[in-house]
């Protein structure tokens, strides 16, 4: 994944969003908001935060991570599905976690409870996981409506087909922001998009094989 991170900057990328259960099963401590654990001798050189956070700083972009975090102490651990967003400085500018838990999540995850925004040059950024877009309604309007999101980075491991104008459209067009949706390569729904506020796709791939969707979207 890390290797996509670079292609992506090569290619011009200010902002990288990565699927979600890209690093099943391991899960890491949560981060704080602020911190920047790639210069930070408490997280281990093997820990993807560390990672994604000194290539967010060397590359100088914003990467959004999906992973799975935990707080409390061992054997008594409350997991989340989360998504992680470092700066160019590599710092964690905003933490969420998915609230619309899908399948057998509950199982082994706490749902969230509310949506984080950060600040990004194509406007304010919201953070989502792949159900979350179909999910209560009254967080998805205080993102966009009363956290005043631009964009929406979408981690996501979509499990039925279409859901590009099944789902990402729709979303889009409701919530009227632009919608960036990394997607996995290996389930019946693989396929990632960004999506305008109109329900225009500015780009979409459709591939069983890792790869780098490119798009633009006008700043504000």
């Amino acid at each position: 994944m890390l290797e996509l991170v670079v292609q992506a900057r090569a290619g011009g990328a200010s902002l990288v969003v990565t699927p979600e259960w890209v690093f099943a099963p391991n899960a890491e401590p949560i981060p704080a908001v602020g911190d920047t654990p790639a210069l930070s001798a408490s997280w281990p050189a093997s820990a993807a935060i560390k990672q994604f956070s000194f290539y967010a700083k060397q590359l100088a972009t914003t990467v959004v991570l999906s992973h799975f975090t935990y707080t409390g102490p061992s054997g008594q651990e409350t997991f989340y599905n989360s998504q992680i967003a470092f700066d160019p400085n590599g710092k964690v500018v905003a933490v969420h976690h998915k609230f619309n838990l899908f399948g057998s999540e509950p199982k082994t995850f706490t749902p969230g409870t509310d949506v984080e925004v950060f600040s990004h040059p194509l406007g304010t950024t919201g953070l989502l996981v792949c159900a979350d877009i179909y999910g209560s309604s009254t967080l998805l309007t205080k993102l966009a409506s009363t956290l005043k999101a631009r964009v929406v980075a979408v981690s996501s491991y979509w499990t039925v087909s279409n859901p590009i104008t099944g789902w990402y459209i729709p979303y889009a067009k409701k919530y009227g922001v632009y919608t960036v949706v990394a997607n996995t390569t290996d389930a019946p729904g693989y396929g990632g998009a960004i999506v305008s506020p109109t329900g225009t796709v500015i780009a979409q791939v459709s591939s069983t094989s890792p790869s780098v969707l490119f798009g633009t979207i006008p700043l504000p």
